[in-house]
């Protein structure tokens, strides 16, 4: 669904410089049939401009054809639940929301055209048919609210408009069915369906039937018919209903501009140079669909689903060091971090490859193997590091196809990791793992030196999303939340939520460019960067040397109304207390507010 949100957007854009070439330099011409060809050619450079990016996204001038692989972020990764994926980014979930509306749009204007088609095919049918000399058909009916029109081989109009002026009408919804216009139309409204919220699309279907009506017009004229008197019943059949998508209807544009294009003495050949303006104009357009921003928010859209829709905090441009499920109303799991299942969602020593991250992405790139018509594409892969460091329970989460899926399992299944630590002990901990396939000429190592969409690097120097070694804090991440939970305020008028930090820890381990990925509210957003900033780690490790790494903490507020049942004899009304908890096993910073009596 996203991939066709995707085309339409890029199909869209395509037409709107379209568009303004014709309206602006090419619409007061009277070389009509120019016009015509001008637009239809432009439907067929925005349908295939999609096609055409892509092609050249995937053009490598280097030899040899091999696959080019980026995986994994951190290890510390998102969790499923019940067979999907918590969504801790907004921007996911807006994705998901545009996609929705796109094809809420799409169904009612796709109902909307059945019904017109409907109505136009009950007109035709109860009319009177009489097959003329050059096997159009004529349909006469009685219904004199409906002016004339023509669509495919059938001439449709009104008794009273055939004994007022049926040689005329009959001879201009002709020169439509002889010029096949009616195919234009079919392809037009394809197109403005397709893009249904852009304006451009039903602009240009316009513009072209009203290059069809200067057409019929002209072959009218020239066909020996009284051009006055011609005008005068188009004035009159200026009234009525019509079929304003899918038929060519005698009153269907400007009257005035038809008149006046009657007058108008023709246009010059050398006048048709106008439509080079939009070689420049289309090139321009296709430059922005290579923007790296424009790019990545594209590939966001075409992968995104809004049923059993994936979104994993590792696809966040900026990395995840934490990634939590939202708080569950049922009871909560042990502080271990062990789940229903006997697996852990997050451990004390969370697995890890041997080499780190880097290694780990050099021994995917090296295995993996191009699937001959695969597509490219992110897929994310979920397994088990067990006790002995090996893989079990492998699942793809988000599919790209069941080839590709399948080529990832076969390489995840290979690696040896060293196994994650719960109180010195080995157990089997959930790891998730993103791999995108891309085919192209020459195999470029995935760097994970990448500065994320989400802020911009600090000092002048990129900040790492994935590193051989992640930055830790001291005592690991059950010592993290509790120096969370042990310096939070609660807000007083705040609410329950869970917000996302973002931030860099740096090379000598102190946070710098602190954000908030998703917020809850100014002041509660405010009072996590607060106690965020008090965070020293033992930075990140590249080749030996400390280096600026993302990592993404989420941090949830909740206030607790206290009862004689419940209340803790140790905690006085109206004070505030803070606590790690562990939902589905990550431990997760709240604050809890017991209002006083």
């Amino acid at each position: 669904m996203g991939a066709l949100l995707v085309y339409s957007i890029i199909v869209g854009v395509t037409l709107i410089p379209i568009y303004l070439i014709v309206r602006l330099l090419m619409s007061g011409l009277t070389c009509w049939r120019f016009n015509r060809g001008l637009i239809l050619f432009g439907y067929l450079i925005a349908l295939a401009m999609p096609f055409v990016i892509g092609w050249i996204h995937s053009i490598d001038f280097s030899d040899g054809a091999v696959l080019d692989i980026e995986v994994g972020l951190p290890s510390v990764m998102a969790v499923v639940a019940d067979g999907e994926v918590d969504a801790v980014s907004p921007v996911k979930w807006w994705c998901a929301g545009v996609i929705a509306l796109y094809f809420t749009g799409l169904l009612f204007f796709l109902l909307r055209e059945l019904f017109i088609w409907n109505r136009m095919h009950s007109v035709i049918s109860r009319s009177s048919h009489v097959t003329m000399p050059d096997g159009n058909v004529l349909c006469i009916h009685f219904d004199e609210s409906i002016a004339p029109f023509s669509w495919y081989r059938y001439i449709v109009m009104s008794q009273k408009d055939y004994d007022e002026g049926g040689s005329t009408v009959i001879m201009h919804e002709s020169m439509h069915i002889k010029a096949r216009h009616w195919l234009d139309l079919l392809l037009a409204e394809a197109v403005a369906l397709l893009v249904w919220y852009n304006p451009a699309g039903w602009l240009m279907r316009n513009e072209l039937q009203a290059v069809h009506e200067y057409e019929a017009d002209n072959g009218v004229v020239t066909g020996g018919a009284n051009v006055r008197d011609y005008q005068l019943l188009l004035i009159q059949k200026a009234v009525g209903s019509r079929f304003p998508s899918i038929a060519n209807s005698l009153d269907h544009s400007n009257l005035s501009k038809r008149i006046k294009m009657m007058l108008r003495k023709k246009s010059s050949p050398v006048q048709r140079w106008r439509a080079i303006a939009a070689v420049p104009a289309l090139a321009l357009t296709a430059v922005v669909f290579f923007n790296p921003g424009v790019a990545e928010a594209l590939e966001s859209l075409s992968t995104a689903k809004v049923t059993n829709y994936v979104a994993i905090m590792q696809e966040e441009p900026a990395a995840a060091a934490v990634a939590e499920p939202e708080q569950s109303p049922i009871a909560l799991p042990s502080q271990s971090g062990e789940g229903d299942d006997g697996v852990y969602r997050s451990a004390e020593t969370m697995p890890q490859y041997e080499g780190g991250e880097a290694a780990l992405m050099k021994f995917i790139a090296s295995n993996l193997k191009w699937i001959p018509g695969g597509k490219n594409g992110r897929l994310i892969v979920q397994f088990v590091v067990k006790k002995d460091g090996t893989v079990g329970d492998v699942k793809a989460v988000r599919s790209l196809s069941p080839e590709q899926d399948a080529e990832a399992e076969r390489v995840v299944r290979m690696l040896k990791f060293t196994p994650g630590m719960v109180d010195g002990k080995p157990v089997d901990v959930w790891y998730t793992l993103p791999v995108s396939f891309r085919s192209k000429a020459d195999a470029k190592p995935a760097s994970p030196k990448k500065a994320p969409a989400a802020g911009e690097s600090i000092s002048g120097d990129d900040a790492y999303t994935a590193v051989e070694t992640m930055p830790r804090y001291e005592g690991g991440e059950v010592a993290l939340m509790k120096f969370m939970a042990s310096n939070l305020k609660w807000i007083p008028g705040g609410k329950n939520g869970r917000l996302v930090m973002q931030f860099v820890v740096k090379k000598d381990g102190t946070v710098g460019d602190v954000k908030v990925l998703r917020p809850l509210s100014p002041e509660q957003d405010a009072e996590a960067e607060r106690v965020v900033r008090m965070l020293k780690f033992t930075p990140g490790m590249m080749q030996g040397k400390p280096v600026n790494v993302w990592y993404t903490l989420p941090v949830s507020f909740r206030e607790t109304k206290q009862s004689n049942s419940n209340t803790n004899s140790n905690t006085a009304p109206g004070t505030t207390t803070t606590t790690t908890t562990t939902t589905d096993g990550v431990s997760t910073t709240e604050v809890s507010y017991s209002p006083g009596n």
